[in-house]
């Protein structure tokens, strides 16, 4: 696995920072794309700027179509957001590290159902993380239990892999996830410093990556995804980069 002369231009940015609501945001820590170019951006925020917590609906051309979910505990709020995905249907997943939970929404933006509770049993979270739909089934970075989980889209819990440790399979505070077009995951393995590359059923096939500032190494990578041409963008957190491994 090496990294790859790759070549990236910038084109806009979406977007400013807001403290008490509006049309921008506060915090924010991940995005989905619906299929009509809609990007949902989780507004993670904090305590003080409780308004501008949510899904904020926006469009590349700076387009504001408002905002779904809020502050709090209940059915269709969050506390701490890490993660958003869609299903096929467009409904929208997000997880929360500081309630230990999934929450489900109808493409309008009404909550559905919850799940999840803190825990290290089938079916309980530690900080869940990343996010990834497979088909009709949900794959959850469970990143205190470093572990992954599989559900249904309803929440049903169906399997796990990994735990603790350095090992192939293994590892320490996971957080980010992704996929290539043959369906294997990728797994940010965030205090291990590598990638880390399964079948679907969770077998393990490759690992790259090694702690370091230099070309090819990794310092606490927090996402990663790979394009239809195989190319693996990994969110190299701790080095202020992105890097592009081929």
């Amino acid at each position: 696995m090496t990294t790859t002369a790759f070549g990236l231009r910038y084109s806009t940015n979406v977007g400013f920072e807001a403290d008490f609501g509006g049309r921008g945001f506060q915090l924010p820590t991940s995005i989905a794309i619906r299929s009509d170019g809609v990007i949902y951006l989780l507004s993670r925020g904090k305590a003080s700027t409780a308004q501008v917590v949510g899904i904020q609906k926006v469009t590349r051309d700076h387009d504001f179509l408002g905002q779904f979910g809020a502050s709090g505990r209940g059915l269709g709020q969050m506390v701490g957001a890490t993660s958003i995905t869609l299903d096929d249907d467009e409904n929208a997943y997000i997880a929360d590290e500081s309630l230990h939970r999934i929450t489900k929404f109808d493409y309008d933006g009404n909550p559905l159902s919850m799940w999840g509770e803190k825990g290290s049993a089938e079916g309980q979270f530690d900080q869940p993380s990343g996010l990834l739909v497979q088909g009709d089934t949900i794959l959850v970075v469970d990143s205190g239990n470093d572990r992954i989980q599989r559900y249904s889209l309803d929440g049903e819990f169906i399997t796990q892999w990994g735990s603790l440790g350095t090992g192939d399979g293994e590892f320490n505070h996971p957080w980010g996830l992704g996929q290539d077009s043959s369906g294997n995951v990728y797994i940010a393995d965030w205090r291990n410093d590598r990638i880390q590359k399964f079948t679907s059923e969770g077998q393990h096939l490759a690992t790259f990556g090694e702690s370091g500032s230099s070309e090819g190494q990794l310092n606490r990578p927090a996402d990663v995804a790979v394009d239809p041409e195989g190319n693996i963008y990994v969110a190299d957190w701790g080095n202020q980069r992105l890097q592009v491994f081929d």
